[in-house]
């Protein structure tokens, strides 16, 4: 598992993700009943900075059961600590893959130097045999605190409609200002 920073104009945060799929639930050796699992991500440090009243969120994940395993529910918990507090729960059934946006209301504790971020996953489920749960959370994906959900053209994209804009404009200047042609 690791975290990144979310770093760009107007957007600051960090981001969870896991390396390849890891272990929910390991498989047993014929052991059969329900579970209940969680994976926690966390990271904690110093932080004098300001944050919005709200701070956007967004995740995307995968759950893969085996063929004697059902994943009953899950529910993801996107959770801050510290200098900021607050949380944004979400929830679903089965496997597949997951994805959102979503936002933490903040509450702001002046006494505090410190934060700390959490993303735990709690799964529920039963089994019949020896299967497993595997969760994916890609780095291009991830559990995503302070992230812009909102896509940002490319500057390549703005800079070659900007040019079209004007060229447009040019020509149908050109076009006001050249008197006919007689043939």
């Amino acid at each position: 598992m690791g975290a990144d920073p979310l770093l760009g104009p107007d957007v600051q945060g960090i981001k969870f993700y896991t390396v390849g799929w890891t272990t929910v639930v390991s498989s047993g050796s014929g052991t059969s009943g329900s579970f209940t699992q969680g994976v926690s991500m966390r990271t904690q440090g110093d932080f004098f900075g300001f944050l919005p009243p709200s701070l956007p969120v967004y995740y995307d994940f995968a759950l893969q059961q085996d063929p004697d395993v059902t994943i009953d529910s899950w529910m993801l918990s996107l959770r801050l600590s510290g200098r900021y507090n607050g949380t944004a729960d979400f929830g679903g059934n089965g496997a597949g893959e997951f994805s959102g946006p979503g936002l933490i209301n903040l509450s702001h504790d002046s006494g505090s130097t410190s934060l700390g971020l959490v993303a735990y996953l709690e799964v529920h489920g039963s089994r019949t045999g020896n299967g497993q749960v595997l969760l994916d959370v890609p780095r291009a994906s991830s559990f995503d605190f302070g992230s812009s959900v909102t896509p940002v053209p490319e500057p390549a994209t703005a800079g070659i409609a900007g040019a079209g804009l004007v060229l447009a404009a040019w020509l149908g200047r050109r076009r006001r200002l050249t008197p006919p042609q007689k043939l």
